[in-house]
């Protein structure tokens, strides 16, 4: 019989994996916004350009830290996709019955996910609005005269969500700067999250044709809304559309199975 506490017992470690990127992705997203804020201000110095008519232009250094963010987002991504495969596959072998001896094209998955057009447009989607909130941010940090240290950590206290600060909603209304959608940092979190969740379950799909029903498994934490808390532990048919509930949903479906392989 397939032990299907396994199946639980890797899925959380999934969770575990996607919370751990979380921290990697805030260190990155904090270090380029140091630099990029301190070279702002030294370039607007340098260039006579302070307050609204402030921006980066095509510089090489801040081209340098967005770069450096895009690159660092493929590889934590990349990273703990072959972590999860890893986890999986190990709870198939050890736990679950015979593994066939030819892999799954995990490895193919893997290689869409992060070189295909919509995790690559999605990166440079994020970086984008990433460099346009630290330019944002000095814009209107010159103009209350901040310095370039408590820019940062005004920007750092706000990461989550830049809109919700007066000031920013003030130079939005007024003109001087435009922000749309979620936040830089959001956003990459989001990205963290649904090519985890797609490659853990991409990773176990060999299982699924011995399926019988599924149960979902949530991820509780203050993120987590109530139609997803709500479906934790729910069985469903095998074949019946439940996730995700949303965009960016973190829920988890695994197979309720009564076959030994």
């Amino acid at each position: 019989m397939i032990n299907q506490n396994e199946f639980i017992k890797a899925a959380k470690k999934a969770f575990e994996i996607a919370d751990f990127s979380h921290k990697l992705t805030y260190r990155v997203i904090a270090t380029a916004a140091k630099k990029l804020i301190d070279y702002g201000f030294s370039y607007a110095e340098f260039k006579g350009k302070y307050g609204k008519d402030f921006k980066f232009d095509n510089t090489k250094r801040a081209a340098k830290q967005i770069a450096y963010v895009h690159e660092y987002m493929e590889k934590i991504v990349s990273d703990s996709l072959e972590t999860v495969d890893g986890i999986s596959h190990t709870t198939a072998k050890n736990h679950l019955g015979r593994i066939p001896d030819e892999r799954w094209d995990d490895e193919a998955f893997i290689a869409a996910i992060l070189f295909g057009d919509t995790y690559r447009q999605r990166v440079k989607k994020y970086t984008d609005s990433f460099k346009n909130e630290i330019q944002s941010y000095i814009k209107v940090g010159q103009e209350e005269k901040m310095t370039a240290d408590g820019v940062l950590h005004w920007y750092m206290d706000r990461m989550e969500d830049p809109k919700s600060d007066d000031l920013i909603i003030s130079a939005i209304a007024s003109g001087m700067i435009e922000m749309s959608g979620l936040s830089a940092y959001r956003s990459f979190r989001n990205l963290n999250d649904d090519m985890i969740t797609r490659g853990f379950s991409r990773a176990n799909m060999f299982y699924w044709r011995f399926a019988e029903a599924k149960f979902i498994i949530a991820q509780k934490d203050s993120h987590t809304c109530d139609t997803c808390s709500g479906l934790d532990g729910q069985v469903f048919r095998i074949d019946e559309d439940v996730l995700p509930v949303h965009g960016s949903c973190r829920c988890i479906e695994i197979p309720i199975m009564n076959t030994i392989i």
